[in-house]
């Protein structure tokens, strides 16, 4: 069997570390008006990153453990500021709400409570939207953290929108206001 033309994920990834690096150290040496050796230092290392996730040089949890370490070697940033996240329960919510609202998805309790609320409530393209409002709000006892609870009524949404034959943009604004209504929603209970 002939070989494809082309660059394999390999040849991508070994042009992506080098490129890279090279990145990183054009930039950090760069003069740029404003910018302090650390802020170029950082910037480089950042771009390093991107080029590393883009082009698969590493699995990217990799590289941004790599990343984070870089930044306390080369002097970007102090480990207790690098790290500080880590050190505060606001990471560990966000965690812990990926955590419920892969439990709630994966048990099939979320999608059981959205279809039987648009059994009951849906009969229209509005009553969708407000439904998505309503939704959200509804899960905010199971899935405290917004964005865990967008994707969850997304995915019962795009089952809906497949099913009704609704038109692309009709399709877009229920997504849309699936996301919009994770800010409001969430100042309800403050989660």
């Amino acid at each position: 069997m002939a070989k494809k033309p082309g660059l394999g994920q390999r040849e991508i990834s070994l042009m992506g570390f080098f490129g890279g690096i090279i990145v990183a150290v054009v930039v950090s040496l760069l003069d740029i008006q404003g910018l302090s050796p650390e802020g170029r230092r950082c910037l480089g290392l950042s771009l390093m990153a991107v080029i590393f996730w883009a082009t698969k040089v590493a699995h990217p949890g990799y590289v941004s453990v790599a990343l984070l370490t870089m930044y306390i070697v080369l002097g970007v940033a102090p480990a207790n500021v690098t790290f500080g996240l880590w050190t505060k329960p606001v990471v560990y919510l966000v965690v812990g709400g990926y955590l419920i609202a892969s439990a709630v998805k994966n048990s099939g309790l979320g999608q059981r409570i959205a279809y039987q609320y648009i059994l009951r409530y849906v009969s229209g393209y509005t009553s969708i939207v407000v439904g998505a409002y309503v939704l959200g709000f509804l899960l905010s006892f199971l899935i405290p953290h917004p964005w865990p609870r967008s994707f969850l009524i997304m995915s019962v949404m795009i089952g809906i929108i497949k099913s009704s034959g609704m038109s692309k943009a009709d399709g877009a604004n229920i997504g849309l206001a699936v996301f919009a209504s994770s800010a409001p929603v969430s100042m309800i209970l403050l989660t």
